[in-house]
């Protein structure tokens, strides 16, 4: 005896295999987007593919994502369309740089209409998960933004979802427009994670744009942390000349020693940095 099926679950079976359908569709555009980007991109077929389903966040076989496809072709209106239709802002490109700080270097308009969506996106969010946002938008160096969740109310030295306090976070990121930022709302500049200031979390990351404003901005040039080392210590560690002569400028105390009774000018000759060592001779 035949039996056959109701035709609801044949309609249902019907609507699964044709979204499946368009999803490999979908998958065949996007490759096929990514591999004819070096002459120009269809918009037409792009939002098509986007109103079938298409992720604005895929990536293609190496990585790369849309946003730096609008980039590389300094292209607004696909960049404009891919954000309205919910690509992330803060996403990173195929070389892990958020693609805003990637637009600053190749195509400074993008960088702020990227920024402009970081914004709009807190601001929807009718401004609930602050502290993320706070942290992605020091992440992304997103200076308005960092300006506009401070000066809603959210404090400067809160600790963020990721339990690094906000300096201490611009710090280990790299972001001089954000840590100048977040001390200009009143950021500590001395304020301490896991026993390191901000300053000595930027000297032993070799960041002298961050090393100099946190010197402007107060930081105590003599810090130190768990293990009595200072900044200054670890660019003699490091052999960072240029940090070292920051610190050093703004009065660094060459005398202090660590632990192990060793001074900033030990340490360097210790790690084969004669030249910075003759810099610190007391």
């Amino acid at each position: 005896m035949k039996s056959y099926l109701p035709f609801k679950y044949l309609s249902i079976l019907c609507a699964f295999a044709l979204a499946n359908c368009l999803g490999c569709q979908t998958k065949v555009n996007c490759e096929k987007i990514f591999a004819e980007s070096n002459t120009s991109v269809d918009l037409v077929d792009i939002e098509s593919c986007l109103s079938l389903g298409l992720n604005p966040n895929a990536q293609d076989q190496n990585g790369r994502v849309f946003i730096e496809l609008a980039l590389d072709q300094k292209n607004e209106d696909l960049l404009r369309l891919l954000l309205n239709y919910g690509a992330d802002p803060f996403i990173l490109s195929s070389g892990g740089i958020p693609c805003n700080i990637l637009a600053r270097t190749i195509w400074p308009p993008a960088g702020t209409i990227l920024e402009e969506s970081q914004l709009n996106s807190w601001v929807s969010g009718a401004q609930s998960s602050s502290g993320d946002y706070l942290q992605k938008a020091i992440e992304v160096d997103n200076a308005i933004l960092t300006s506009s969740i401070l000066s809603a109310g959210f404090e400067a030295d809160s600790v963020l979802p990721n339990g690094i306090i906000p300096l201490a976070w611009a710090a280990f990121s790299g972001n001089l427009q954000s840590l100048n930022m977040l001390i200009r709302h009143g950021a500590d500049p001395n304020a301490e994670f896991d026993t390191r200031s901000a300053l000595i979390i930027a000297a032993m990351n070799n960041y002298p744009d961050l090393v100099n404003s946190l010197c402007k901005g107060g930081a105590d040039v003599d810090n130190y942390d768990g293990t009595h080392t200072s900044a200054l210590m670890f660019a003699a560690e490091y052999g960072y000349m240029e940090i070292a002569n920051i610190l050093l400028k703004y009065g660094a105390d060459k005398s202090l020693t660590n632990l192990n009774n060793k001074n900033a000018f030990d340490i360097a000759q210790s790690n084969g940095h004669s030249d910075l060592a003759k810099q610190l001779v007391n």
